[in-house]
C-alpha cells in the first residue's frame, strides 16, 4: 500500500551500515535485487547510483528507497557505481560503465538516480516508462 507524501525524519539517521540495511531488509538477495513474492512484475528495473566518497549518503539514499520500492511491487536491483582515486569525479563515465552492466542483466528499463535526491511521495513511478522522463523534476534549492 502506498502512502503518499514519504516523512523525511529518516534522513537523519547518522552513519548507517551495511549490516543495518541488510538487518531491516532480509528479504533483499545478494546483488541488491528484490523482487515481490506475491505477484509477478511486468518490469525490471535497474537503478544506477553513481557516487565517490559520500557512502553516509549512499546508506541513507539505500535505507530511504527499499521501502517505498517494495511498496511499489517492483522487480528492482540497485547498481551502485562508485570511481575511485582522486581524478575529477567523471559521473557520465561510470554512469555508462554501470548501463553496460546492467544491460547484460537484461533489465526492461534504467533509472539513474542521484546518491543526494530523495523522493517525497512514494506514489512517484520507479517504472518504465514509453518515453524517457527525469523523476526528480522538482528540486527544493530550486524553489519549487
Amino acid at each position: 500500500m502506498l502512502l503518499g507524501h514519504v516523512p523525511q525524519a529518516e534522513l537523519l539517521i547518522e552513519d548507517l551500515t551495511e549490516d543495518q540495511i541488510a538487518a531491516a531488509n532480509p528479504l533483499l538477495e545478494p546483488g541488491g535485487e528484490w523482487r515481490p513474492s506475491n505477484c509477478t512484475t511486468l518490469k525490471k528495473v535497474a537503478i544506477i547510483i553513481p557516487y565517490r566518497d559520500r557512502f553516509s549518503h549512499l546508506m541513507r539514499l539505500l535505507n530511504f528507497l527499499f521501502p517505498i520500492l517494495q511498496r511499489q511491487l517492483l522487480n528492482f536491483r540497485f547498481i551502485v557505481t562508485e570511481q575511485k582515486g582522486d581524478d575529477l569525479f567523471n559521473k557520465g563515465r561510470i554512469m555508462n560503465a554501470a548501463f553496460i552492466f546492467a544491460e547484460k542483466l537484461g533489465v526492461d528499463c534504467v533509472i539513474f538516480h542521484d546518491v543526494d535526491m530523495f523522493p517525497q511521495d512514494d506514489r512517484t513511478p520507479y517504472d518504465c516508462p514509453e518515453q524517457p522522463r527525469h523523476i526528480g523534476a522538482f528540486v527544493s534549492n530550486l524553489g519549487y
